[in-house]
């Protein structure tokens, strides 16, 4: 059976915000994501075939959307915290 997730503190998310590591680890995921974005401006994603295009295509897309998935909720924890201030 798996545990339920322990609850943090508001402190405690607080501090974990504005760490540095944390804040070096969201500033890596921005750029492999914008690395991302420019991957296809560059055209990597275009393969031999029509199908191999889109599944390329397809992976890198999920991965992004992945990414940006992350990167909202680190920055939703900055959201709340200036409206509860």
């Amino acid at each position: 059976m798996t545990q339920p997730p322990q609850q943090i503190s508001q402190s405690d998310r607080d501090e974990w915000f504005h760490s540095p590591v944390t804040q070096a680890f969201l500033a890596e995921l921005m750029s492999v994501k914008e690395e991302g974005k420019e991957d296809w401006t560059r055209e990597a994603f275009v393969g031999a075939t029509a199908e191999q295009s889109h599944l390329m295509n397809a992976k890198a897309l999920g991965g992004l959307i992945t990414l940006q998935s992350v990167i909202d909720n680190v920055l939703s924890h900055n959201a709340t915290e200036q409206l509860e201030d």
